[in-house]
């Protein structure tokens, strides 16, 4: 039956009956369905939820406020799923074909599930604030184009898999930034910590840095919860020196979005987006510490890349990124409000100039 679903797609399906299973329950509701979607943090239906605010640990309470525990010690490789949410799987299917697609996607199942006129999800969503033609509609959007109606069905012409030699230039500098740091910091592994130490270094002046000051993040406020995290090592043997596994994980994830949205060439936002997508690993942690969530700093830049299409390394100003995240804010407000203002001053110009002619 799975045949047509991407990894990530079963990942997600395996997650909720483990979802079920925390909650006591033998079979996999729609709730816990739900619940195994939210642990995808890599592709189109991450971000989405992202950016609407949808939390795991969240849904999780309200969940578990909602249909209770079900008291069962049936072991996991047992536990089954209800028909309803059999019904939603294979309509997930039936929706990649309607759009398109010949893989099955994560937003496929999102979709389907969304559709389901279920009440205790539509229960779930109105607790967030949101309905599913909100959830809908910014799927949509992420698939504006024909090109984009099945992101994960990636140009073959890109490599599945991550090499160096996909670096752009200046990620290629801030790699080796981030290994002169480990040794400079006596570390014998070079970790998250570091690769989020070098992008926020005003040298390099690239789009994640600039991500990471817009929350208030600057070279010496990171260098500092390094130290105060893990401290200085005993000494660095350069010739084993090497990336932890960790880091090797989410430089696939970098590549993997560098390959959704067709770019050739992995950035320093790929960069950013790879070491937040983790919720365990240092930099996330650190993140965490500092009261910013990794989420919202992988979604904007991943929003701001997402708004330069051809451009591997966008050169734009903080207000830029403000005017494109946050086009609504009350500060863009007054400055819409000043455009209007002067605007109409020079029509109170041209027409008096009309008057006295």
């Amino acid at each position: 039956m799975f045949e047509k679903f991407t990894e990530n797609a079963i990942k997600t399906i395996m997650y909720s009956r483990e979802e079920a299973r925390r909650l006591e329950f033998s079979y996999v509701q729609i709730e816990h369905l739900f619940l195994g979607i939210l642990h995808d943090k890599t592709g189109i239906s991450a971000l989405v939820l992202s950016k609407l605010g949808v939390e795991l640990k969240k849904v999780r309470r309200i969940v578990e406020r909602l249909i209770g525990r079900g008291y069962s010690n049936t072991p996991l490789e047992q536990v089954s799923f209800a028909i309803n949410v059999m019904e939603i799987i294979s309509n997930s299917v039936s929706m990649a074909a309607k759009l398109g697609g010949e893989a099955v996607l994560v937003e496929h199942v999102l979709l389907s599930l969304v559709n389901s006129q279920d009440e205790n999800l539509k229960t779930i969503l109105a607790e967030l604030n949101l309905s599913p033609e909100d959830i809908e509609m910014e799927i949509k959007l992420l698939w504006q184009d024909d090109e984009m109606s099945s992101p994960e069905v990636i140009s073959t012409s890109l490599p599945q898999h991550y090499s160096s030699k996909y670096l752009t230039p200046l990620s290629k500098l801030i790699l080796d930034d981030a290994r002169e740091e480990t040794i400079n910091q006596g570390h014998i592994f070079i970790g998250t910590e570091q690769i989020l130490l070098s992008l926020a270094k005003n040298k390099f002046n690239c789009l994640a840095g600039k991500i990471l000051n817009r929350f208030g993040l600057n070279e010496q406020s990171i260098r500092v919860e390094i130290h105060r995290i893990i401290g200085e090592g005993s000494g660095t043997n350069i010739e084993l020196l090497e990336n932890t596994p960790i880091v090797e994980k989410s430089l696939e994830y970098a590549w993997l979005e560098a390959r959704r949205f067709k770019y050739a060439r992995m950035s320093s936002g790929h960069l950013l987006a790879g070491i937040t997508t983790m919720d365990k690993c240092t930099s996330s942690y650190m993140l965490k510490r500092m009261n910013i969530d990794p989420e919202q700093v992988r979604w904007d830049v991943l929003y701001i890349l997402k708004s330069y299409p051809d451009t591997f390394e966008p050169v734009v100003s903080l207000e830029e990124i403000d005017n494109l995240i946050n086009p609504n804010s009350e500060k863009n407000l007054s400055m819409n409000q000043n455009i209007d203002n002067k605007d109409k001053d020079i029509d109170e110009i041209l027409d008096n100039n009309l008057k006295d002619n």
